[in-house]
């Protein structure tokens, strides 16, 4: 458990000072007592900052000379590398990690070290791991975004030892040569995937690929969601379940086989036996599932097992859960901030505690209910009520992790793994393992079995659909803070181990605490007096995030990048609404119709329920602009069109529309719609895209007694040359000014002489391509917190 905690406080802070302190601290207690205690206090104390130390160079490395990642970076270079894992296959394209050999071409070669990740997102080549590449690519560092609540996607490459990126529309300039010859492994996995894809239909095959070979990225992605809604998404990655099946069906069957013969009987214990030739399968499987964290950990847990079992301690899962994490954590630094880690042994936890706890009470329940019950038929009672404890205990054991990390609780989980983990678990994964099996011996067998899986596929698939089709069988969550994950399983602890009353004040302490928590946390959002606008970093596009006091919510754009394979909704713009504590959101805007603005607003629309949606008139015919149409049909949201003019006062905060103008015939930048939000003396000017020809109408309409004097502007247009006259920004007057542009953007925005033009003004410039997303707070006496930074109470005259 220390071990396990020093390798987690690594990702939450790297102290490595106090790692060092606590390991001195550790060998001096162990060298200078001989009692036990504090001798394991001493050892806890070492191995948490022993772990911690191996965790903290995962995050934090030191890069020698030769590493690609101690580049300048970003750079175009000419590399020589070697596809080092099996590619990634995905929709929306394909990922190669791969381990530079060279660097640069000719006389001018170097050689050089380190891995990159290189998405493609159209390979014409069948790539595979020992493949070399050469040619040149840009090379990037990772970098998350910089907002609040989002998934921490360096951390996640530092993982796995990448520290480098890199992206190639296609694979037409990179020069493949073949590999080695595939090993018998990969030969196996490669023609059974191709069987798959032959003899099953696309989407049962695309099942079959990701129970069987975990080849989960290939999945369509609104089956994906069902998955997701009916709670059974562990079905889809090669984990616990399926080298847990292995594991079982195998020691059984060798066990009953070993068992026919009186020679072995008399020679060797044969659940031993049975137990070690076990982990022949279990192996094999893992060979054909290929290289991936999830198949490792399960096969790590499931050789421990096995070798509890040998080792005469099967009572002792616990202890061998315990030692398969340390062990995982030993081998792997780091990997304790995966979710599946986390979920996978909260889960594992959860059913021992409660098995434990069925095992104690189902003999006296047993005695003074089914006394006069047949023995057989108590067996099956037996075993259908512990499969409906196990299901429920990892049910409630997971659900706080699943809310913390996905934001969705499942209520459909339960009864979609009663009916469909049977069928996909019990009934699809032996067929497919039986067909890969086969296919080396038998292709016409193996067809077989495939045809015999189909149906089977089939029913599973309709099910999880059926299931995640009805009212209610998901639901999206606000993030829970770490205070309450910790009550909750605090009061699951309670409720697994402690007795009578000290069960009752656990259980009832750790619940209220919780209710507490989620009661103050909505009150201090319907009571707050502060407003709060957050200009999202979202890649090259717009968005921002404005809080009213009172709670109320807009939205103003959620666009970026470039294409639609990354819903900036779902990946940047929800997370940060959901760690807010922000359920729904009571007006959209959408400044002008291009998918920079836009591309991430349908599915905010879809999860949040809006109530306006304002535009400034125009309908593109674009799929992206008819799947927020549909969005916002479906949850009855309200369109408004808001042109110059348009007023709406709301919880003390004046919002205006400056722009566009009534009249026809505008540009679609110009066309933007341009707000201001006024509040406690303060006005922000959020501008859209609007260019030379918009902000000349705004000046004209300024002196006209339309007041654009603010204390902060999100500049237009991302900082182009078109954009920032200096008419505009002398008439804004701001003090601070935030760029929402891409880091590395090709346009090179901000230009460098809109650059100059804020700073001869003597305004801060904050871009979210450096900063992250920009956080404005304005209280009620007018005091404004830029990024943390206050300014004092001296608010200017707005109008």
């Amino acid at each position: 458990m220390a071990a396990i905690v020093g390798d987690a406080s690594a990702f939450v802070a790297g102290s490595v000072v106090g790692a060092a302190a606590m390991a001195c601290l550790g060998v001096l207690l162990v060298g200078a007592s001989a009692r036990w205690r504090t001798a394991w206090w001493g050892i806890a104390l070492l191995a948490f900052a022993v772990a911690h130390l191996r965790a903290d160079l995962v995050y934090r490395p030191y890069f020698a000379t030769h590493d690609v990642a101690a580049l300048e970076l970003p750079t175009q270079v000419r590399i020589d590398a070697e596809v080092e894992r099996d590619p990634e296959r995905r929709a929306n394209g394909v990922r190669l990690t791969l381990a530079v050999r060279a660097l640069g071409r000719g006389e001018r070669a170097r050689a050089a070290s380190g891995r990159i990740l290189l998405h493609l997102r159209n390979a014409q080549h069948e790539w595979a791991r020992g493949d070399r590449l050469s040619g040149f690519v840009r090379l990037r560092r990772p970098r998350n975004f910089g907002n609040p609540g989002e998934f921490d996607y360096e951390a996640h490459l530092a993982r796995r030892g990448v520290h480098v990126t890199a992206f190639a529309f296609d694979d037409a300039r990179l020069v493949r040569t073949p590999g080695p010859a595939p090993g018998a492994l990969t030969r196996w996995r490669v023609g059974v995937a191709q069987l798959f894809a032959a003899q099953a239909s696309e989407r049962e095959a695309a099942l079959l690929r990701a129970l069987i070979l975990g080849m989960s990225g290939e999945l369509p992605s609104e089956l994906r969601e069902s998955f997701a809604r009916t709670g059974v998404s562990h079905i889809l990655a090669i984990s616990g379940l399926h080298v847990g099946l292995v594991a079982v069906v195998a020691y059984a069957s060798l066990r009953w086989l070993l068992a026919r013969s009186e020679w072995l009987l008399l020679r060797f214990v044969v659940p031993k036996l049975a137990a070690a030739l076990s982990l022949v399968p279990v192996l094999l499987y893992a060979g054909i599932a290929g290289s991936n964290v999830a198949t490792g950990r399960a096969v790590a847990m499931a050789v421990l097992v096995l070798g509890a079992v040998l080792s005469d301690r099967q009572s002792s899962l616990a202890v061998a859960l315990a030692l398969a994490a340390a062990g995982i954590v030993a081998a792997k630094p780091g990997v304790s901030a995966e979710v599946s880690f986390q979920l996978t042994f909260v889960a594992v936890a959860g059913l021992l505690a409660a098995t434990d706890r069925f095992r104690r009470w189902w003999p006296g329940w047993e005695d003074e209910t089914l006394l006069r019950l047949r023995p057989r038929r108590a067996r099956v009672l037996w075993g259908v009520a512990g499969y409906l404890v196990v299901a429920t205990a990892a049910f409630l054991a997971t659900t706080p992790l699943v809310a913390y990390h996905f934001n969705r609780i499942s209520l459909a989980a339960p009864l979609a793994n009663l009916v469909v983990t049977p069928i996909l678990g019990t009934l699809l994964v032996p067929l497919g393992l039986l067909a890969a099996l086969a296919q080396p011996l038998s292709p016409g067998l193996a067809a077989l079995v495939i045809w015999l899986a189909t149906p089977v596929a089939m029913a599973g698939i309709w099910l999880v659909e059926a299931i995640a089709a009805v009212p209610f069988a998901s639901v999206r969550v606000v993030t829970p803070s770490l205070a309450l994950l910790a009550c909750l399983y605090a009061a699951f602890l309670a409720a697994a181990f402690a007795q009578g009353r000290a069960r009752a004040v656990g259980v009832g302490g750790g619940l209220g605490i919780v209710l507490l928590l989620g009661l103050g946390g909505a009150i201090e959002r319907r009571t707050g007096d502060e407003l709060r606008v957050t200009f999202l970093s979202v890649g090259q596009g717009d968005s921002a995030v404005v809080e009213l006091p009172g709670g109320a919510v807009m939205v103003i754009d959620g666009g970026g990048l470039g294409g639609q394979g990354f819903d900036v909704g779902e990946r940047l713009i929800a997370p940060y609404l959901w760690s807010r504590g922000i359920s729904q959101v009571d007006v959209l805007v959408v400044t002008h119709p291009q998918w920079d603005h836009y591309g991430g607003l349908a599915f905010i629309a879809e999860e949040f329920a809006p109530r306006e949606v304002w535009t400034n008139g125009q309908r593109p015919t674009a799929a992206g602009w008819r799947r927020l149409e549909d969005a916002v049909d479906r949850v009855g949201a309200r369109w408004q069109t808001v042109a110059r003019g348009f007023e709406r006062p709301w919880a003390g905060v004046a919002i205006r529309a400056h722009g566009p103008p009534a009249a026809h015939g505008w540009g679609v930048n110009d066309g933007s719609i341009v707000l201001s939000l006024t509040y406690a003396g303060r006005q922000f000017l959020l501008t859209g895209d609007i260019e030379e020809v918009g902000e000349a109408a705004l000046v004209a309409a300024t002196r006209a007694g339309t007041g654009i004097r603010s204390t902060v502007i999100k500049v237009p247009h991302h900082g182009s040359v078109t954009s920032s006259t200096p008419s505009l920004i002398a008439a804004v007057a701001p003090e601070f000014a935030v760029v929402s542009v891409g880091r590395d953007n090709r346009f090179r925005f901000p230009h460098r002489d809109v650059v100059r033009r804020y700073r001869g003004h003597r305004a801060r410039l904050l871009r979210t391509d450096r900063d992250g997303a920009v956080v404005v707070v304005v209280v009620a006496d007018g005091g404004i917190d830029v990024d943390g930074r206050r300014t004092p109470s001296n608010g200017i005259d707005s109008m």
